[in-house]
């Protein structure tokens, strides 16, 4: 049994079952504690062990529909107006703060006031097409490095049976079109 203090511990432990291993201490600062004692027969059928099937230690790696990006603009812009945070925009964009006042001199002016100019505001941008949102987004090959996170040009897309994905890193790192940093601490915890 494993007792994983964090994550990171947590994804060694996950490691170490996959490879079989039965070495519960994770590096922590204690020794692992010993394990409580087992009664040779179980309390009832039910809990008697089995065999623990493990998981198939090989990742299998979803393949994307298509790789590069798309743009999405077939929708209606005034569906972005739901997403807003209406708080923050009032309060902290506009600085229509509530401090020093009521709760009820509050929802009054925010009902004749705040309200009716963001109700302006909006139809002024839908009915001139002042607001005209696209979303783009993509799928692009990628590889890890350590810390860092390759990302390769959508030529590059691996395919399933492709050998992009498990090429050695050292020969694929050249070929990456940029490089993401995720630099950890160079103290605990990191």
């Amino acid at each position: 049994m494993f007792y994983a203090r964090d994550a990171f511990e947590g994804i060694e432990a996950m490691k170490r079952v996959e490879t079989g291993s039965t070495d519960v201490n994770l590096g922590g600062d204690k020794p692992s504690a010993p394990e409580p004692a087992v009664s040779a027969t179980p309390a009832c059928a039910c809990c008697a062990p089995g065999p623990v099937k493990l998981p198939d230690p090989v990742e299998k790696v979803p393949t994307p529909p298509f790789w590069g990006r798309k743009i999405f603009d077939a929708f209606d812009p005034a569906l972005a107006f739901e997403w807003l945070n209406h708080r923050i925009l009032f309060k902290e964009r506009w600085g229509y703060k509530s401090k020093g006042m009521t709760k009820e001199a509050y929802a009054k002016q925010e009902a004749e006031i705040i309200l009716p100019a963001y109700e302006r505001l909006k139809k002024q941008f839908l009915d001139e097409g002042l607001f005209d949102p696209k979303i783009v987004y993509g799928y692009w090959p990628c590889r890890n490095d350590d810390g860092d996170l390759l990302i390769f040009d959508e030529k590059e897309g691996w395919r399933s049976g492709d050998s992009g994905s498990t090429e050695p890193l050292a020969e694929v790192m050249g070929r990456a079109e940029f490089v993401l940093p995720f630099p950890r601490q160079h103290k605990a915890p990191r």
